[in-house]
């Protein structure tokens, strides 16, 4: 098609996905700002005794994602656009009853038109879940520096639960050859359902749609601030759930004249209007941050004001 790049493998690269992907990528043909199937295709693994996995052809976005493009002036001076269209392609998802749950600078793809334009979609799929299951709701242990304070302590809970397990298993063991081991083992096994009922109160309901506002308020600073924010930067260290969430309670925030706990502050903005929009963002209760529709009329209101 005139105008149009070719497929390419996985929105940048060859990619296996599950059929749950596949279907949503099938379900977002024509929705502007979210990755879609082009077409797919079966693939024979060799020495697997006939076992067929699946190629997805996705469009190919020439920019790459927004984490390869982060310093190109073609990005830069297309930001507003760029936070327009994330919202878009979120809202289109929120309006269907679901929440993406992996929203980063990785899984956001761009390319400057043949007009000059930007165009932005958002893909990964892997982790999109619709609000009905909330069974199979995890969050993502990979994307921490996007993960909100509830996701967060819910990954922190998990650590937890996995030390604690090893733990009784240790014991466990021993208990088998040494009698005096059986009370360590009680302590160990009581230790380990506490972990295990921490773990499952936490994560039954921090991942939802206001995991992906958060991750957007990331991304956006990220983007509008050139710097990631200091929760990643200076945490003790930025791997570890516990550490971030930390820094995060004692240093990054503080209680506003609402009652809400935003943003202690945020580097200069152009315009300072996304500043502002990002400090609401990034609000650590769920209940308190902006919706991604609010989002997206705040961006609205400073696009009309000419500063955007």
């Amino acid at each position: 098609m005139a105008g149009r790049n070719p497929p390419t493998l996985g929105g940048g690269g060859s990619q296996y996905y599950p059929y749950k992907e596949i279907a949503i990528l099938a379900s977002q043909r024509g929705v502007k700002n979210l990755l879609s199937l082009e077409k797919v295709f079966g693939y024979r693994i060799p020495d697997t005794r006939g076992f067929i996995d699946n190629i997805v052809l996705t469009r190919l976005y020439r920019g790459g994602s927004l984490f390869d493009g982060r310093l190109n002036p073609s990005l830069l001076s297309n930001r507003c656009s760029a936070a327009f269209q994330i919202v878009k392609g979120l809202i289109h998802i929120h309006n269907r009853g679901a929440f993406h749950g992996d929203i980063k600078f990785e899984n956001i793809f761009w390319e400057i038109n043949e007009e000059g334009d930007l165009e932005l979609a958002i893909g990964d799929f892997g982790a999109y879940m619709d609000l009905c299951d909330i069974e199979k709701r995890r969050c993502l242990l990979t994307s921490l520096w996007y993960n909100s304070p509830d996701c967060l302590a819910a990954v922190d809970a998990q650590e937890d639960l996995a030390l604690a397990k090893l733990e009784m298993d240790e014991v466990a063991a021993k208990k088998s050859t040494d009698g005096n081991a059986l009370i360590p083992f009680i302590v160990a096994q009581s230790a380990f359902e506490r972990s295990q009922f921490r773990y499952e109160a936490l994560q039954e309901f921090a991942n939802d749609r206001p995991l992906d506002v958060w991750s957007v308020g990331v991304v956006f600073y990220y983007l509008f601030c050139g710097q990631l924010p200091p929760w990643i930067l200076y945490a003790e260290n930025r791997n570890s759930a516990k550490s971030i969430l930390k820094y995060i309670d004692e240093v990054a925030f503080k209680p506003l004249p609402s009652g809400e706990v935003s943003l202690l502050n945020v580097p200069p903005t152009q315009p300072p209007e996304i500043g502002k929009l990002i400090q609401r963002m990034l609000v650590v209760n769920d209940a308190d941050r902006l919706t991604i529709h609010e989002v997206y009329q705040e961006l609205i209101a400073i696009d009309k004001s000419g500063t955007c």
